[in-house]
């Protein structure tokens, strides 16, 4: 039975077999060595082998196996979506590993990668969840099963925004979606056997988000004063975190179809067991996103990064400081896979001996259109190379980088300076590509308020905007927009430039339906990424695994139809 492999936990990350399908995934080869539930109930260094599992399986390569860019753990995950805006052009594609996803082509293969990766650490999560019976356990074991619900959590959060197909303004192509419009993925919790695998549907969004509040809740009681060691490990404070998420993305949802809330409420009692979301109307939501935003900038302790804490050449984003709530952490070079596939070696401009845009030419930009409407006076705009300033045979005033002059000279416009290799090595690999990864930092959290706010109160919003970019970014700064869906849009720029390269910007662009645009005058997307969307981009609509489909017969007939090739790039005409 199913569930009594589960009960065999391994103290180390859960080995994966080389299954390619959701259920025979979930019938993984576990260590000869593993502690029992019981074992793991009364073992502190026990649970705490589970969890340091589960935090290490964020960045653990060549989990679907053939070493690629794309299996790289959750940083992967990050870049693919980064890819898929308009803010993160290449600069060359001959050393650009996601250029499947940019140019539109073949566009399932990198999803494969992201269903396997996410059921995968939903594995690790279940695995622990089973082990330990919280009634009446101690204090320790209930923080590791609030860890793991908070990891669970996120996964499913993740892919139900991914995977759920939203209209794109194609109407050829949103036809092809008809029957599959509203569902998510597939659940699998620690009590799913390998037979309910194989005929496990896809659940509407009003039952997936009550689940994933369900994992939160359970999250956040059992995570209740619990003082984590280091910040690879969720606490309260994440939890408020992804409940801000969630909310915002429940709002936003709400905001555009009073159906969809209609269908939300009249599912808040099915006999499924997990929570209801005890909403009336859109502005619970919103209010509600905003009130857990604040709540983690207060249980966090955090505060926003300082000019000089973003600019240091030696710790710039690559090691947590009093901004991160949450991060990943490659801390070994045992962890590290292929170091031109892996988190530095894609979005460092630095070094020669590693990163890709060092090595390759393959640069990670901003894209021009945002770079030129941040203003001057924001010191954020000096983590990317003005385009006056690129090719210079010096590094001109301003910069922190830890390029030479000879080194500078050859960084193209638009280069972004902000992920300086670990410890500022440019020569050692094993130092350089070692580093902290921000899956959540406290800025985050200071926008999400801001917007929900503004849904709410357009002039409220635009205050904690004001107020958050005054303080922190850009003394002069005025927010000169009043109309509610202006200020929100203002917001997410500023979201898009402070979080550029951190792998949330793809859940803004579709929640709020927004166009991608990569073709116009004076652009740096290569000639053959630069799509223009009608509306929210079809490909940010993820494809369910072909392997799946075959071994799963209720997503065989309900999958997302393929977005590969539904652009053709624009050539100025």
């Amino acid at each position: 039975m199913m569930n009594n492999i589960f009960r065999k936990v391994s103290l180390f990350t859960v080995v994966l077999s080389s299954c390619l399908m959701m259920q025979s995934c979930l019938e993984e080869e576990l260590p000869k060595d593993y502690a029992t539930g019981s074992q793991v109930q009364g073992s502190e260094t026990a649970q705490q082998g589970l969890l340091t599992g589960l935090s290490a399986y964020m960045v653990k390569s060549g989990v679907y196996g053939d070493g690629s860019a794309y299996d790289n753990g959750y940083p992967s995950q990050m870049i693919i979506r980064d890819v898929m805006t308009e803010d993160f052009p290449v600069y060359n594609a001959d050393y650009d590993y996601f250029s499947s996803i940019e140019n539109g082509k073949g566009l399932r293969s990198p999803f494969n990668y992201t269903y396997f990766y996410y059921y995968g650490l939903v594995n690790n999560a279940n695995s622990i969840i089973s082990s330990l019976d919280v009634e009446g356990a101690s204090e320790s074991a209930k923080a590791s099963a609030g860890v793991a619900y908070a990891y669970r959590a996120l996964a499913y959060l993740d892919m139900a925004r991914m995977f759920e197909f939203k209209k794109t303004g194609y109407s050829d192509f949103d036809a092809k979606a008809a029957k599959i419009m509203g569902l998510t993925v597939p659940i699998v919790t620690e009590k799913t056997t390998g037979e309910e695998g194989k005929n496990n549907p896809r659940v509407p969004y009003y039952t997936m988000y009550r689940f994933i509040l369900h994992d939160l809740n359970k999250a956040e009681a059992y995570l209740k004063g619990y003082k984590r060691t280091g910040k690879e490990q969720p606490d309260e404070s994440v939890v408020d975190g992804l409940k801000a998420r969630f909310w915002l993305e429940l709002g936003s949802r709400f905001y555009d179809s009073a159906d969809d809330l209609t269908a939300q409420l009249a599912h808040e009692n099915d006999a499924d067991g997990y929570d209801a979301l005890g909403i009336t109307a859109v502005n619970d939501c919103f209010a509600s996103a905003a009130s857990y935003a604040q709540a983690a900038i207060d249980n966090s302790g955090c505060q926003p990064m300082s000019q000089s804490e973003w600019y240091n050449k030696k710790t710039g984003f690559n090691t947590a400081n009093s901004s991160w709530i949450w991060k990943a952490s490659l801390g070994t070079k045992e962890q590290l896979g292929s170091w031109y596939y892996s988190w530095m070696g894609t979005v460092s401009s630095e070094s020669t001996a590693f990163s890709m845009g060092g090595y390759g030419k393959a640069y990670r930009m901003i894209g021009a259109s945002l770079y030129n409407q941040i203003p001057d006076a924001d010191w954020r705009k000096k983590t990317w190379v003005a385009p006056e300033d690129a090719g210079k045979a010096e590094v001109p005033a301003g910069y922190s980088t830890l390029l030479d002059g000879a080194g500078w000279a050859k960084l193209p416009a638009y280069t972004n300076l902000k992920y300086h290799p670990g410890s500022g090595n440019l020569s050692d690999l094993y130092v350089g590509c070692l580093c902290d990864i921000p899956l959540m930092r406290v800025e985050e959290m200071y926008l999400i308020e801001a917007e929900a706010a503004a849904h709410q109160d357009p002039a409220r919003g635009k205050q904690l905007l004001e107020s958050f970019v005054k303080t922190y970014r850009d003394a002069s700064y005025t927010c000169k927009v009043s109309d509610k869906d202006a200020v929100v849009e203002e917001i997410v720029f500023h979201k898009r430039i402070e979080l550029w390269g951190e792998g949330q910007s793809f859940f803004d662009l579709k929640r709020l339906n927004y166009s991608s645009t990569r073709g116009y005058e004076g652009t740096n997307h290569l000639d053959q990424q630069r799509f223009n969307s009608n509306g929210r981009p079809a490909w940010m609509n993820w494809v369910i695994s072909a392997n799946e489909e075959e071994g799963n017969v209720q997503v065989k007939e309900y999958n997302n139809p393929d977005p590969s090739d539904k652009y053709t790039p624009w050539t100025g005409k």
